[in-house]
């Protein structure tokens, strides 16, 4: 166990990269800058409270603490650096700040043990492979207003991506090959070649109301959008 002293502002660079032994590291209220990999393959480490001051958490700070179970972050952090906790697969407590508007590669890349998460509503910004790898999330709101998904963000997530129909968020992850889940359908948007949105693909039903009206702007129907719909007695389609 290591108690870090009260007046210390900045933890350098790897300055408890791989140290195996530690199971408990209590960071003073004065820290304002975690370097990068500061915790970097602390494997018996297995919780930590990030200091308020602290508005970046930097690159790969966590990456393979693998018996880390919870992380309590700053109010005000703002940006979730590129690996910061890949490959913590043990992780289950993690609380995203509504400060958060940037989620970096990799930055929860294989955390196979989160069943649960809420992303700020302020986020903008969800790079390459941020979720990737990350098995246990069944359902993972999606906030309307992010701009920008990497590629592979979710790959392997299984997760039902939600948002809203006509969203920022709904537009950038059908590029990204996603379909977006709303309560009662799973959709997707199709593009023309000049990457316009062209249409609305009706993927699934999920609804229980045996009268069914398609979204406004659906252009196609998959090929099992009402597999398994027997209690369906009528099907309204858009007028254009």
């Amino acid at each position: 166990s290591v108690t870090l002293p009260q007046g210390l502002t900045v933890i350098p660079y790897e300055a408890f990269g791989w140290c195996p032994l530690i199971k408990e590291i209590k960071l003073p209220s004065s820290i304002t800058h975690i370097g990068e990999k500061a915790f970097y393959g602390c494997k018996k480490l297995t919780e930590m409270r990030v200091p308020d001051g602290i508005l970046t958490l930097e690159v790969a700070t966590f990456e393979y603490c693998a018996n880390l179970t919870k992380v309590v972050l700053p109010s005000k952090l703002e940006k979730i650096a590129n690996y910061a906790f890949h490959n913590c697969k043990a992780l289950k407590e993690i609380q995203i700040p509504e400060t958060v508007t940037e989620i970096g590669i990799g930055a929860f890349q294989y955390c196979a043990g989160l069943t649960e998460l809420t992303l700020p509503d302020g986020l903008q910004t969800i790079a390459e492979s941020a979720f990737e790898g990350c098995s246990g999330l069944a359902r993972l709101v999606i906030p309307d207003g992010v701009q920008s998904v990497g590629s592979n963000a979710f790959h392997s997530t299984n997760a039902q991506l939600c948002c809203s129909m006509g969203s920022r968020a709904a537009e950038v992850l059908s590029r990204r090959g996603y379909d977006f889940y709303t309560e009662t359908w799973k959709l997707r948007y199709t593009f023309d070649s000049d990457k316009q949105v062209n249409g609305l693909r009706a993927e699934r039903y999920l609804g229980s109301d045996a009268a069914v009206t398609l979204p406004e702007g659906t252009t196609l129907i998959g090929g099992s959008a009402f597999k398994d719909c027997a209690f369906i007695t009528s099907v309204t389609l858009p007028e254009k």
